[in-house]
């Protein structure tokens, strides 16, 4: 089995030698962290989110710890991007301008990083409750993070926190994205609605139908790219 021990490095080749995927299962590669403490016994750091960039030959993954690791499978290498120190609960590379990686973390705060520079640009926050999600629009302008309470609409040039949306006591919130390739935001409530409205105005569009019979119970949403 093809792996490799991180052991808390800053950057190093990610193989030794050429790899070569095994015929049943096209498996490549397993990853660990381990790292070596006062006592000189391996403690295992896990990782926490994982996502790739837009054309799939690299990726970012970060630890328990707050690190975050760049993998380039094309160059065979691998290098600490930032250190946060505190655990990543969402992950998103933009797709507008793929240096721009945005970090959600267990104190409620958003953090804007450059992958080529390694340098922090900005921070959205806090929030109010832990962050489950990320979202951004074709255009790149906005930030949705959706937390456990309510989503909040960030406009990323400006930092200022443009609309807050909260499903109430009883109905609340279940998930909230963009539509891809579209400026439109897609809003699902508890109560199994569905909801589609303009970013730009804010302006209602429509609403997406309940299926006839018992209530679904909604739990996960995905959408294609067209």
């Amino acid at each position: 089995m093809e792996s490799i021990d991180l052991c808390g490095g800053d950057g190093g080749s990610i193989w030794g030698r050429k790899p070569t995927p095994r015929e049943k299962d096209g498996f490549l590669l397993s990853i660990r962290n381990t790292r070596i403490g006062l006592t000189a016994a391996g403690r295992h750091v896990p990782f926490t989110r994982v996502t790739f960039g837009c054309h799939g030959n690299w990726f970012i993954a970060t630890d328990q710890l707050g690190v975050i690791y760049s993998f380039d499978v094309y160059r065979n290498k691998y290098q600490v991007v930032y250190r946060l120190g505190k655990t990543c609960t969402a992950l998103l590379i933009s797709h507008t301008y793929s240096n721009e990686l945005f970090v959600a973390t267990n104190n409620l705060n958003v953090h804007c990083i450059n992958i080529g520079s390694r340098q922090l640009i900005t921070t959205f926050g806090p929030h109010e409750a832990s962050i489950k999600s990320l979202s951004l629009p074709q255009s790149g302008q906005y930030l949705l993070v959706v937390t456990a309470c309510d989503s909040v609409l960030w406009d990323i040039n400006t930092g200022i926190r443009r609309k807050t949306l909260c499903g109430g006591e009883s109905v609340g919130v279940q998930d909230v994205f963009f539509l891809p390739l579209t400026n439109s935001i897609i809003t699902c409530f508890k109560d199994d609605s569905i909801h589609v409205w303009d970013t730009s105005t804010l302006d209602y569009k429509y609403n997406l139908p309940l299926p006839s019979g018992p209530p679904p119970h909604y739990r996960a949403f995905a959408t294609t790219q067209d």
